[in-house]
């Protein structure tokens, strides 16, 4: 297997992506890295003997608008990286640069799979066993109710192929569990989704996503983004309240000694390095965007998790859900 590692865009700098190789050559030797990028700007210049490095000083910011720039900056480590993947010359492509134009580049050069309106960016949430699958976190800000349903379609694939999970429960995002609760996109989708084949069991609110008590959660862009940042920041707000609490006299100091291996133990939980990065579900190749603060170890989680997303066929399921249900979609639009 071979995946593109794009190298431009990390706030850690290319040198980050260049020490994930190492983690991977060393923990998954079977792979074959293409990594995509600018090398003079990397501090360590020894690769891993199945590292390949594409050499482009291109590439494209986050204060950058999208799409002209993935029109007119065609030699862009993420526009390089995305025309392999069309080509088949790579079998999935990792970045940590800017969102906007992974999806930008995804869609004109890799295109859509057949049948999907509008691509979803997840995320992991924590909670259940294996946490909790959101999408939408971004891709798509002002989506339409027969948008989420596709949502809902290639969340239960994802969570059935990735998680092993025979019968995901997927629920709405709303402000109440009622069904008659929310604007009318949340209205109008709570209607085509009891109508659908999807395993659906209602709304779910946000006091409730860190509960578990489903597999997926379905959201528009917009709201799906401000609620796993706000997340991520309440996170580190915590964590920042904890150290502070425990470093305050001696015996404060005893007690987060003794507690050290348990607040490690939640650390791990509410952290996205186990995860690596979401997938950029309904285009027509394995896309995985990670967090532009990844360290070198979220990276190479990141491109195992691409890597299991190729293993397991999950784009090829979610292709054969969405043209099983597309009269659904269909109807719904009309």
């Amino acid at each position: 297997m071979r995946i593109a590692l794009d190298v431009m865009g990390s706030d850690a700098g290319p040198s980050m992506v260049v020490e994930a190789s190492h983690i991977l050559n060393e923990e998954r030797p079977q792979l074959e890295l293409v990594l995509i990028g600018d090398r003079s700007t990397a501090e360590s210049s020894s690769l891993p003997a199945r590292v390949q490095w594409e050499q482009t000083a291109e590439w494209i910011s986050n204060d950058e608008e999208p799409a002209w720039a993935v029109r007119h900056k065609t030699d862009a480590s993420i526009v390089r990286a995305m025309r392999l993947l069309k080509t088949g010359r790579v079998d999935a492509v990792v970045t940590a640069g800017s969102t906007g134009a992974t999806m930008v580049a995804a869609l004109l050069i890799a295109g859509r799979l057949r049948g999907i309106q509008r691509p979803a960016l997840t995320a992991i949430l924590p909670g259940g066993k294996q946490g909790t699958m959101i999408l939408d976190v971004g891709a798509n800000a002002d989506p339409k109710p027969e948008h989420l349903l596709q949502y809902g379609l290639m969340g239960e694939i994802y969570a059935r192929e990735l998680f092993r999970i025979a019968q995901p429960k997927v629920r709405l995002l709303n402000i109440g569990v009622e069904e008659e609760k929310g604007n009318q996109l949340a209205k109008e989708a709570y209607s085509l989704f009891k109508g659908s084949t999807i395993p659906f069991e209602g709304n779910i609110e946000g006091n409730q996503v860190l509960d578990g008590v489903c597999d997926v959660i379905v959201t528009d862009g917009f709201t799906g983004n401000v609620l796993t940042k706000g997340l991520e920041g309440m996170g580190h707000a915590m964590s920042r309240a904890i150290r502070t609490a425990l470093t305050q006299d001696f015996r404060s100091k005893l007690g987060g000694l003794l507690a050290r291996q348990a607040l490690s133990g939640l650390t791990a939980q509410f952290s996205a390095e186990a995860y690596g990065g979401a997938p950029l579900l309904g285009v027509n190749g394995v896309v995985v965007k990670a967090h532009g603060s990844s360290n070198a170890r979220t990276f190479a989680n990141a491109v195992k998790q691409a890597e299991r997303l190729v293993e397991r066929g999950v784009l090829t399921a979610v292709a054969q859900r969405v043209a099983d249900s597309s009269p659904q979609v269909d109807k719904a639009r009309r």
